[in-house]
């Protein structure tokens, strides 16, 4: 006898609603073509099964209208998940600096506030402050950010300090300054911490509290702040991985952490001078990404650098713009340099084209790799 769908059990119906909701990209924003909404849409039994099911209701992106018409929507939205564990990702649409009633969504907001492990939050500061007092006992991921340009200070408060399982914090160097002034932010427990428009001052004194800290990735320095000095800083023994992208001071950073753990590292060089000092801090890579800015005058310096990584198994080199040439000359002083290659178990570059669109070079432990479009090329398609 043949089972049809129709005339499976609610509790295995259920189940396959799960699978329908499941998503590794992060919370997803409602759409009456993708579950769980379309599955509620299909006839009374599915209906009933998929708004008696809380694991369907646990992830939203979700944004709030100007006239805050939407709220009920959330509302109705976050109840349906009963007591799950929540992701949510919210803002204000359209950056608008705050909805026709900001009290109304952070009420909404407190009622699940025990339910919270993920979040992304983009809105007006004074919306975070009522809700970073609260206590978030199963918080993992914070995405934290204001919409405003307030420069008022924020009131003498702790702000998620009240979440102890808190590992991941994503946020800007704005934010950043003001949990620093603060007493009780749980930064001995973070193992990432991501950072845009960030101070070297602020990450360094960040590296100071977080002694568990395992991945690290900092986007866009703030040009023109003050560089204030610190104490030294004990070395982070748990970091694993470490990017930089877009800083001034990218290695200079680096010359001030002793990182004995670091597995993989990507940065970019201005000079051959600055990547000697992070030999001995750097002990253990085993994965470099370098954004190449040198003159070709440097590149036999650098190849000494990459030989002395004797633990290095993958290499990822970009040059960039009008000097992709500084690659070229990399690639073939990189070539030809027979103690070095074999050790590698993979290597990608974006080189300038070759005479020969898709230029062979030789193997190394079996994996090929080859010159793709100029850097000038790619640049202009963006």
């Amino acid at each position: 006898m043949s089972t049809t769908i129709h005339s499976l059990s609610p509790e295995v119906l259920a189940l396959i609603f799960e699978c329908c909701c499941h998503s590794d990209s992060g919370p997803l924003p409602p759409s009456a073509a993708t579950a769980p909404l379309l599955l509620a849409r299909i006839s009374c039994h599915w209906r009933s099964v998929a708004l008696s099911t809380p694991a369907l209701w646990c992830s939203l992106t979700f944004r709030v209208d100007e006239s805050g018409e939407t709220l009920p929507f959330l509302k109705t939205w976050l109840e349906r998940s009963g007591s799950r564990p929540l992701a949510l990702d919210l803002a204000y649409r359209y950056n608008l600096p705050r909805a026709a009633d900001p009290t109304a969504l952070v009420d909404i907001l407190c009622l699940h506030a025990r339910q919270f492990e993920w979040l992304r939050l983009h809105l007006p500061r004074s919306d975070l402050v009522r809700l970073g007092q609260l206590a978030l006992p199963k918080l993992r991921h914070l995405n934290y950010r204001w919409t405003d340009s307030d420069e008022t200070e924020l009131p003498d408060i702790d702000l998620f300090a009240c979440a102890p399982q808190l590992s991941e914090l994503y946020t800007t160097g704005f934010v950043v300054s003001e949990l620093l002034a603060q007493k009780q932010f749980p930064w001995t427990q973070l193992t990432t911490f991501r950072c845009s428009d960030y101070t070297l001052y602020d990450c360094l004194q960040v590296f100071q509290l977080t002694p568990s800290l395992r991945h690290c990735a900092l986007v866009d320095e703030r040009p023109g702040v003050s560089h204030r000095p610190i104490a030294s800083i004990s070395p982070l023994l748990n970091l694993r991985s470490f990017s930089l992208k877009g800083g001034w001071t990218d290695t200079r950073m680096l010359c001030q952490l002793q990182l004995p753990g670091l597995h993989e590292l990507s940065l970019g060089v201005g000079r051959t001078s600055q990547l000697t000092p992070l030999i001995s801090r750097c002990p253990s890579i085993r994965i470099l990404e370098l954004r190449l800015h040198t003159i070709s005058d440097d590149v036999p310096p650098v190849l000494e650098y990459l030989r002395s990584l004797s633990s290095l198994v993958q290499l990822r080199a970009y040059g960039h713009g009008f000097r992709s040439y500084i690659l070229a000359a990399f690639l073939e002083a990189l070539e030809n340099d027979g103690t070095f290659l074999p050790r590698l178990r993979c290597f990608t570059s974006r080189a300038p084209r070759s005479e020969d669109q898709k230029k062979t070079l030789r193997p190394l432990s079996s994996v090929y790799f080859h010159f793709t479009q100029s850097v000038d090329v790619l640049e202009e398609q963006r």
